[in-house]
């Protein structure tokens, strides 16, 4: 019996969410940048991100 894949399913490499989930997060953390400066930078490089250690 085959199993049906869904969206977001662990193997679906080319879900577009995932590639949209990662371009607002660059967008966010963009305009958290230019609003915030030098004290958004520092407070980015003391935290994880989505995954931690890697993202």
């Amino acid at each position: 019996m085959e199993r049906h894949q869904e969206p977001g399913d662990a193997g679906d490499e080319d879900d577009p969410s995932e590639h949209e989930a990662a371009r607002r997060i660059q967008v966010e953390e963009g305009m958290l940048r230019q609003g915030l400066g030098p004290d958004y930078d520092r407070y980015a490089a003391s935290r994880k991100r989505l995954v931690p250690g890697v993202w």
